[in-house]
C-alpha cells in the first residue's frame, strides 16, 4: 500500500458532503447516526463515478467539543481507531483522498474523507 495522495475533484465532493451535514446535524439531537453521517453517499459515489473516479469510499467525523486546533490529529486518530474508517483509509486500492471541512460557530466539526483508486482516464 503507497501513500494517499491529495485530490482535488475528491475535496470538493467531501467539502459538499461537509457543508451538508453542517445544515443537517441538529446539534440538540445528540450524536448523529452513521447513517446521517453518510446520507445520499451513493449520489456521492456517482458524481465520482461520472467526473472518472474508480472505487469510492467515504470516512466522516463529527466532533462537538475541545479544542478546535486539534481536530485533525482527533480525526485521523479516531478514523485509524475505527476498524471499518482503518480498512477504508489503508485498503490496497486506495490511492486519492479528498477531505473537506466545516466548523461552524457553535464549535462543532465535520470532517469528511473521500477515497478512491484514481481516475480511470
Amino acid at each position: 500500500m503507497g501513500q494517499l495522495v491529495p485530490d482535488a475533484g475528491l475535496r470538493e465532493l467531501a467539502g459538499q458532503h461537509a457543508s451538508y451535514l453542517t445544515r443537517a446535524v441538529d446539534p440538540t439531537r445528540g450524536k448523529p447516526t452513521s447513517a446521517m453521517a453518510h446520507a445520499n453517499f451513493r449520489s456521492r459515489a456517482k458524481k465520482g463515478e461520472a467526473a472518472g473516479y474508480r472505487v469510492v469510499s467515504e470516512v466522516v467525523m463529527i466532533g462537538s467539543e475541545g479544542d478546535l486546533s486539534a481536530v485533525a490529529r482527533r480525526t485521523v486518530t479516531g478514523w485509524l481507531s475505527s476498524p471499518s474508517h482503518r480498512a477504508a483509509m489503508l485498503h490496497k486500492d486506495r490511492r486519492v483522498m479528498g477531505v473537506g471541512t466545516r466548523l461552524p460557530v457553535d464549535r462543532r466539526y465535520f470532517v469528511v474523507g473521500i477515497l478512491s483508486n484514481g481516475r480511470a482516464w
